[in-house]
């Protein structure tokens, strides 16, 4: 099974020029917790969480819509391919411990998502002789490996 199969097309995003006030209210009228946040010719230059945003806000000393996405999102992000196997993409969730990897096309542009959520949403039983696609065993390896990650402090913006 590849990536596209299970991945969400109709992915929202922030632009590179958003604050994190823009990104938050992305994520609350699309009931998500993270975002791409992409470049003029919609190419993913980063990605932002939630969380991100919560923890910025807790020592910010300015409000939400004063604070560039860009100071506080992951710039390091980790993507795949619609055609890719989705195996290879649950091994780079687990090596990465990320629960979200941007879909990117051939053109180097923002096709979808795909999360965890996903995965699990499709993950099923075997059935009689036939593997399933996607096993809960192995959805939920994943989910260990993602889990057991240490705390990676970013720098907070100023």
């Amino acid at each position: 099974m590849n990536v596209e199969a299970v991945m969400t097309r109709n992915v929202k995003f922030a632009g590179s020029n958003a604050t994190l006030a823009d990104a938050a209210r992305v994520m609350a009228e699309s009931n998500c917790g993270a975002v791409p946040i992409i470049d003029n010719e919609k190419r993913v230059v980063g990605m932002i969480t939630d969380r991100d945003i919560c923890l910025a806000m807790a020592t910010a000393t300015r409000l939400a819509s004063q604070i560039p996405v860009e100071k506080v999102m992951a710039k390091r992000v980790f993507s795949c391919g619609p055609e890719d196997d989705l195996e290879t993409a649950l091994q780079t969730m687990q090596s990465r411990k990320v629960r979200r990897l941007p879909v990117i096309g051939d053109d180097g542009k923002l096709q979808g998502i795909l999360s965890m959520d996903d995965v699990v949403v499709h993950a099923e039983v075997g059935a009689g002789k036939r593997a399933p696609e996607i096993g809960y065993g192995r959805t939920v390896e994943t989910l260990k490996a993602i889990y057991r990650r240490g705390i990676q402090a970013r720098p907070l913006p100023v």
